[in-house]
This record gives C-alpha cells, structure tokens and sequence, in this order.
C-alpha cells in the first residue's frame, strides 16, 4: 500500500490486473482502426490541414472515451487503484476518462505545467499510454505545486531540474493531485496515445462511478466526419463574413444548421468532439479574433447538443459581449 502525499512529488507504476491489461489491449485495437479509417496513413501533424486533423483527431477522442468497452476498462483500473491505496469503493468519485493523441512530429500541441487536484479532496490521476511512446511523455517536478509556485514568483524556478517520465506501453502511472507535470511534444515519427483516468476521494457522495456510454458502431465514423467537417466549414465561412451580421445573427444560423445536420452518433459524443475542436483552435490560434469567434461558435453548438459540456460553458462564460446573454440565447432558441 502506497501513502498518497509521495504522489504528489511524483509518481508510481500502478500494478493491474490482467482483465485491465486486457481492456487496454483491446482498445488500443479499437483506437488503430479509428486511426486507420480517419487518417488513411497520413498521421503526421501539417500545420495547413489543422481543422481537417483536430476533427479526426477530436472524434476518435470522444468515440473512445465514450465506448461501453473504453468505460469497462475504467472500472477495472479503478479497482486496481483501490486495491494498492486501500479506498473505498463508495467514496471514490469517477467520470468517463479523456484520451491523450498526438500526431507525429505534432508541433501544435504542447502541455504546460498544472496540477490536477480538484477541490480539497485526495485526488488520484491514472494515466495509461495504450501506445509506444517514442519520446519523453511527460516532464515534471518533484517539489509539488505549493514550492513550485513559490520558486516561479521568485523566479528561480529555471535552477530546479525537470525530470521526465519514460512510459511503457499498457503500463499505468498514477499521482496526486498536487503533482506539477506536463505533456511533451511528440517529436517522433509515430502517433502516441495514452488514456487519462480521473478519481476524487468524496465521502459525502455515493454512487459516484458518473460514467456515460454508448454501444458505438465504428462504421459511421467516416460519415460522422464528413459531416463535422461540413459544420465547421461553415462557421468558417460565417466568421469570415461576421462583418455583415451581429452576433445574434451569426449564432441563429449557427444553431439552426447544427439541428439540421446527422452526425451519426449521439449527441454527447459530437458535444465532446467540437468542444474540443473548439479548445485546439482557442490554443493553437491565439491572437486571432476571428479563431475566438469560431471557437464561441463550436462552444455554442457544443452545448446546444449537450448543455452540460463543462469546458464550453466554461469559454462562453469568458467570451466578452455587452448586454448580450449568449447561454439563454441558446437555451430559447
């Protein structure tokens, strides 16, 4: 058994059983024909197909994480996390996990340092690569957040040495909530993977395993695409003729066309994928206005399928507007 304040200075191999072990196995399978369908080889990021890659990229993602095999695998590796800390199973509070993916020789998609703990309950964080990583995954600090932000207002951060995880494929790492780390670029010639499992110490809840899942049919992530690629296409076009309409406008054309639109898969699933997509282009296009106005588009069709999407509501709360209530805009429409 493990004492979990070490975990927040650094982390530890997780020993899993062979029904895990197995899980992961079967999704890294799933994950390749994802891969193989979408990306048709082509798997090295290039700057000029951004879109066309981060809506591939985005609903690979959201088909996995909500997978009833993908779910089955959390479960399994929230009992091996419960047998090497000695947790209660009623105490632990869950979600679906979230998949890592980074392209070859990806130049877009680079972590900063964070923590991941949540509140003030003891907080675990589970990470699974469920592909070869050809590179250092992650790089961290062994001093925790409180001297961590401590030595970077003084400054001398730069004088404490980074370390970096070297991870095995199948196998998990766990840390705590207070563990300063971040995700590399991948460097490499090969696409990296790894599943990210979340899990809170709440004694005050019960049935806290929150996950939500489908039986998915891979066969119509093709036409999903296709059709992702269509909507966005056309809050591109929308955004660069934004000068001729108000916002009002241009978000009553934007909803109205994503009620039109078949994505194949249910709503919670395309809800995931574009808030995402929506998150990416904030990111990699930074200082441009018209990326934030698609971005508050993507947001806004993000909740409109699912209007719990934490990030969105988040990016639409943040979005600057006068006298303009963009959430109960949505919510009348």
């Amino acid at each position: 058994m493990w004492k979990t304040t070490k975990i927040n200075y650094s982390y530890n191999e997780l020993k899993i059983s062979k029904n895990t072990l197995d899980q992961v196995a079967f999704l890294n399978k799933k994950f390749y024909f994802y891969v193989d369908k979408l990306f048709n080889n082509n798997v090295k990021f290039e700057e000029k197909n951004f879109f066309d890659q981060e809506i591939k990229k985005s609903l690979i993602r959201g088909l996995i994480c909500f997978d009833s095999e993908t779910v089955k695998f959390c479960k399994y590796i929230i009992a091996d996390l419960q047998l090497a800390f000695d947790l209660k199973v009623n105490e632990i509070e869950t979600e679906n996990c979230q998949l890592m993916f980074h392209l070859a020789e990806d130049k877009g998609e680079e972590g900063t340092y964070h923590y991941d703990q949540t509140k003030n309950f003891k907080t675990f964080t589970i990470w699974t690569p469920i592909t070869e990583y050809y590179y250092n995954s992650l790089s961290y600090y062994s001093i925790g957040y409180h001297f961590y932000k401590i030595f970077n207002l003084l400054r001398i951060i730069k004088f404490i040495p980074e370390k970096n995880i070297v991870s095995k494929k199948y196998q998990p790492f766990v840390w705590g909530g207070y563990f300063m780390h971040k995700g590399n670029l991948n460097n490499s010639k090969n696409i990296s993977a790894a599943l990210v499992v979340s899990a809170r110490i709440n004694k005050n809840f019960k049935n806290t395993l929150n996950y939500k899942y489908f039986k998915i049919e891979e066969k119509f992530s093709l036409e999903s695409y296709k059709n992702i690629k269509f909507l966005i296409e056309y809050l591109i076009f929308l955004v660069e003729t934004s000068n001729k309409n108000s916002l009002s406008e241009i978000l009553d054309k934007t909803l109205k066309k994503i009620k039109e639109i078949n994505f194949f898969y249910d709503d919670i699933i395309i809800s995931k994928t574009l808030s995402v997509i929506s998150q990416r282009t904030l990111s990699f296009f930074k200082q441009s206005n018209n990326y934030k106005l698609l971005s508050l588009l993507l947001d806004a069709c993000a909740i409109t399928l699912d209007s719990n999407q934490y990030a969105s509501n988040l990016r639409i709360d943040k979005y600057p507007t006068k006298d303009f209530d963009i959430k109960l805009f949505i919510k009348n429409y």
